[in-house]
């Protein structure tokens, strides 16, 4: 009697196991995209390098838009682990891509027009960011809603402050204490707030003034809201201690 209900948790495991070590590998395969395309950007030092390369970075660009699109957000707290783990690393990438896209800028790529039409888009773009986000309609809160944040950033004073989370102007800013908890405490301030609410997709944002922020869509009851967490704070505490871990 208890054989089928063992077989069942093994199978689960096992599934969750595989679904986990898939979303690891959708972000380890963003990430060699990122450091292929990179280097391509990087070996670009005068108008014939950068004639030769165009293609290569065009094509490397492309493969970067599609696995960032192919990710999907976390699912389960082994995937949200992983998405905590792998998201500075992405962050570094894009950072380094976007200097380096903008010293090539400078240069007024080189002369090449080959070049300048293979990097104009997309992610090897000159900082655009959040700038090239689309705007959408103002989102307000309920009576209920707004009685909720209100009470939950009183409650919660020491971990979060700042606005509603409407927009990136007005978001719930995250300054776990102690280590990174970004994730967790994310999900503390929308499941409050918004009681019953599930997690749509969610997507990491620079903002034009530097700070890097959590874009996470959330399923009301209500309809669909879009909730903005600024988790730069917590991000610069991760990094620090993958620092002092890589010392080690």
């Amino acid at each position: 009697m208890q054989i089928i209900p063992s077989a069942v948790c093994i199978v689960c495991i096992s599934s969750c196991a595989i679904a986990s070590q898939d979303y690891k590998n959708q972000h380890e395969e963003v990430q060699q995209s990122m450091k292929q395309f990179l280097k391509h950007l990087q070996s670009v030092k005068d108008r014939a390098s950068a004639d030769a390369v165009a293609e290569k970075i065009r094509d490397a660009e492309k493969r970067v838009t599609d696995n960032l699109k192919a990710m999907r957000a976390p699912q389960s707290k082994e995937e949200e682990a992983i998405f905590e783990a792998q998201t500075p690393v992405i962050v570094a990438l894009l950072e380094e891509i976007d200097a380096t896209a903008n010293d090539i800028a400078a240069h007024n790529w080189y002369q090449s027009e080959k070049l300048r039409g293979a990097l104009e888009n997309g992610v090897g773009a000159p900082t655009k960011k959040a700038e090239g986000i689309p705007q959408q309609a103002p989102q307000t809160l309920d009576a209920d809603e707004q009685r909720r944040h209100d009470e939950f950033m009183k409650k919660h004073a020491d971990t979060f402050s700042g606005g509603n989370g409407m927009s990136m102007q007005t978001a719930v800013i995250i300054h776990s204490p102690g280590e990174y908890n970004a994730v967790p405490n994310e999900r503390l301030y929308w499941s409050t707030v918004y009681p019953g609410s599930t997690k749509g997709l969610q997507t990491l944002i620079q903002g034009e003034d530097g700070k890097i922020y959590d874009q996470i869509v959330i399923h009301t009851e209500h309809g669909s809201k879009t909730l903005y967490f600024d988790i730069t704070a917590d991000l610069l505490k991760l990094n620090k201690m993958l620092e002092e871990n890589s010392k080690e």
